[in-house]
């Protein structure tokens, strides 16, 4: 599924309507519907919990319209509840004479049924409050894509007091008050769900307006979105998706076809971060795993993995000053608690220097600044996983700038400097270099500790390690024209990585299975608080 900006929804419903011949109001009919049947289950199941709590009243429902497409929509809605027999009323925030084209013929359709509804006027605002008040279901089908600045009189009032409501609130498309493509709005509805129409928005991506949203329904109506409408795609990347891009293993597998992985990091004060990707990377599919760490923290380090092997690395006072990189490494992740000493630089731009794969995250991506010429020059794969203060730090600007605008900077580093970029947090963000986008749908609050991003490094190595071994042996039989048949039979099984979409794939797999393991952790009853980063090791 892709999440479509402002422009781009425009584009999608003109193609609709125009090329594929479906009209606006047949569009509007098919949303409505389908959102009135979202809020009738919701109704039915919250009626029978009143009954079984001896409460006899059914729901209320208020529908609370604007004079554009989406009030269009809640006239639909409304429509639609009061023929289900649901105690419902609609009200306009404008008079009837503003209201145009499909909205029009949507109020029409309701008043030809024989529904009343209410406009806002002053002498009527108590009368409004009177019925948000009384609601138990409130539809906000105020604002939609369209909404720019700061909502005044009456919507700013209206607003604030659905807000205030004990109500359930069901936005429609998107909360009114939110741009789709803002992070931040100051008068928005803060709705429980919101049913969005055929493709999610830029901003339900975004903190803090994806709060807003509550809980995110899609509501498919048949809108198509061409793929030459769009520069480059942005793919929610969901449990199915998951399910259906994960490389299978075979019976004859052995730990030399599943990848060898140099893990370069730690220092004196930072023994545990490289010792969790390593721990990581073996729950995730590399073969055989080396640390090249100070030789002071292997001790620590065995305690924890006993799988790892070890590498000699120069030091200088327990910080590593060079590491050897062995000619059958297939991939290498570094910068794990590396630590800022400048005698380490020269270790992230000898591992950049290398025709190996490799992941820097951590201490790495602050030597980064200063070599990030490197990284174009570079023909084997370049993961970086930073999270936003770390991504501020890259692209030299200030950190509220990166949150407002996730998409555009991590899709613009990407492409600048041929990576694989992984911008971390909420919805983590996985850019390739041909501009297509993976966003994260998996992860908890649990994940907002020390060591989280050190565990994820583990499991993007450990991936890649594996994918980039089998996809060299396929390649090789390849080559050889050896049990062509079988060749094929792997393919089909392979993340293909001379391309740079599949790559994503398995970075993004890595990325969703890092955030399941903090979701099944609440549901087995964990509580957000206690689940150390460690735990999700366990859970992989």
């Amino acid at each position: 599924m892709q999440i479509l900006t402002k422009e781009e929804m425009y584009s999608a419903d003109r193609y609709t309507i125009e090329e594929i011949g479906i009209s606006g109001y047949a569009l509007m009919e098919c949303a409505g519907q389908a959102m009135a049947m979202e809020i009738i289950n919701y109704i039915n199941l919250e009626t029978d919990r009143n009954y079984m709590q001896n409460k006899k009243r059914k729901p209320r429902v208020l529908v609370i319209s604007g004079y554009g497409n989406n009030g269009g929509d809640g006239a639909v809605i409304a429509r639609r509840l009061l023929g289900a027999g649901i105690k419902t009323q609609l009200w306009f925030c404008e008079s009837e004479d503003k209201i145009k084209n499909e909205a029009l013929k949507a109020l029409n359709a309701y008043k030809k049924s024989g529904y009343q509804f209410d406009s806002y006027t002053r002498e009527k605002h108590c009368k409004l409050q009177e019925a948000i008040k009384n609601a138990d279901v409130i539809v906000d089908a105020i604002f939609g894509i369209g909404v720019s600045g700061i909502p005044q009189k009456p919507y700013s009032s209206i607003i604030e007091e659905i807000n205030q409501s004990s109500a359930t609130v069901f936005s429609v498309d998107i909360p009114s008050g939110i741009g789709a493509d803002d992070a931040d709005a100051s008068c928005k509805v803060n709705a429980d769900t919101t049913l969005t129409v055929q493709f999610p928005k830029l901003s339900a991506y975004l903190y803090p307006a994806a709060i807003n949203y509550g809980k995110l329904k899609i509501i498919d109506i048949g809108i198509i979105s061409p793929d030459n409408k769009i520069e480059n795609k942005r793919i929610l990347w969901t449990q199915e998706e998951y399910e259906k891009n994960q490389i299978i293993s075979k019976k004859d597998e052995h730990k030399g076809k599943n990848g060898r992985l140099l893990i370069v990091g730690g220092s004196e004060k930072m023994i545990g971060a490289p010792v969790m990707t390593a721990m990581a990377s073996a729950r995730s599919g590399a073969g055989l795993i080396t640390m090249g760490i100070p030789k002071s923290n292997r001790t620590v380090a065995s305690s924890w993995i006993l799988e790892a092997m070890y590498t000699d690395c120069k030091e200088e006072n327990g910080v590593l000053t060079d590491v050897e990189i062995s000619e059958d490494v297939d991939f290498i992740a570094a910068g794990m608690g590396l630590g800022r000493d400048l005698k380490t630089l020269n270790i992230i731009e000898k591992i950049l220097d290398s025709d190996k794969a490799v992941l820097i995250d951590g201490d790495g991506l602050y030597f980064l600044r200063e070599v990030k010429d490197k990284l174009r020059q570079r023909t084997a794969v370049t993961i970086l996983t930073p999270h936003m203060g770390e991504m501020a730090a890259l692209c030299k600007e200030d950190a509220d700038y990166i949150r407002k605008n996730r998409f555009k900077v991590s899709k613009e580093f990407a492409l600048e400097h041929n990576v694989y970029l992984v911008l971390k947090g909420p919805n983590t963000i996985v850019s390739c270099p041909d501009g297509t986008q993976y966003i994260n749908t998996s992860g908890n609050q649990s994940m907002a500790k020390g060591g989280s991003g050190d565990v994820l490094s583990g499991i993007i190595a450990g991936s890649m390690a594996s994918s980039i071994k089998k996809e060299a042996i396929y390649m090789e039989a390849k080559n050889s024209n050896d049990d062509t048949a079988n060749c094929k039979h792997d393919k089909s099984q392979l993340a293909v990585l001379e391309n740079p979409v599949s790559i994503g794939k398995v970075i993004i797999n890595a990325v969703y299975v890092h955030g399941k393991a903090a979701d099944e952790l609440l549901e087995q009853g964990r509580e957000h608080r206690s689940i150390l980063p460690t735990d999700l090791i366990n859970k992989l």
